[in-house]
Order: C-alpha cells, then structure tokens, then sequence
C-alpha cells in the first residue's frame, strides 16, 4: 500500500518502491473529496507495478464510494 498521495511525496514515493521492483495499491479517499484520486491515478499510469487503488476510510464512511469508483473510470 503507498500512503504518500501528497503531491509534493507522491511521484517520488512511487517511484522509489517501483525502483525496488514492489508492485503497489494506491490508498485513496481519506474521508476528503473523492476527487483528491485523479492526480494520484495520473501520475501513477507513469509508473510501472501499480497494481489497483483502495478506498481508505478512518471514520467508517462509506457513503461516497460509488462516487470514488466512479472517479477511477474517467480517463
């Protein structure tokens, strides 16, 4: 799992466990706007062993998943 979707962590982030050949799921959402995935999904289809994306919650909400997945379907 890579945590690190900050934009100022994130490609080097990625990058780094890639380098050390680890596949990788990206953990997204954070109970914030389900819209804070599109940059992470854009700079992760430039790295290599990205594997899939979790839906991440630490307060149980679940109610805006069908949107989060709907975000992982745009282009």
């Amino acid at each position: 799992m890579n945590w690190n979707s900050a934009l100022e962590k994130r490609i080097g982030s990625l990058k780094h466990f890639a380098e050390l050949g680890n596949r990788q799921i990206l953990a997204g959402y954070y109970d914030g706007p389900v819209t804070a995935i599109d940059g992470w999904l854009r700079d992760g289809r430039r790295i290599q062993g990205i594997e899939g994306v979790m839906y991440t919650t630490w307060r149980g909400e679940y109610g805006d998943l069908e949107r989060f997945a709907a975000e992982l379907k745009k282009p």
